[in-house]
């Protein structure tokens, strides 16, 4: 399962990203998860402070 977000890469992208695992990887599309992710992070090792609301955006 996956969702559309948008990150900051250079300005407001559309990124697709997936949980699986404990680990969440991102795609530019959902049709490229089968060719391999851009990046993923193992979420055993994050920490997670909170985040800053910006202009009605979450970064």
């Amino acid at each position: 399962t996956g969702s559309f977000t948008y990150p900051w890469v250079n300005g407001w992208q559309p990124r697709w990203f997936v949980l699986e695992n404990g680990v969440i990887s991102y795609y530019d599309t959902e049709d490229d998860v089968g060719k391999g992710s851009k990046g993923s992070i193992k979420m055993s090792v994050c920490d997670i402070k909170g985040c800053a609301h910006v202009s009605g955006i979450l970064r």
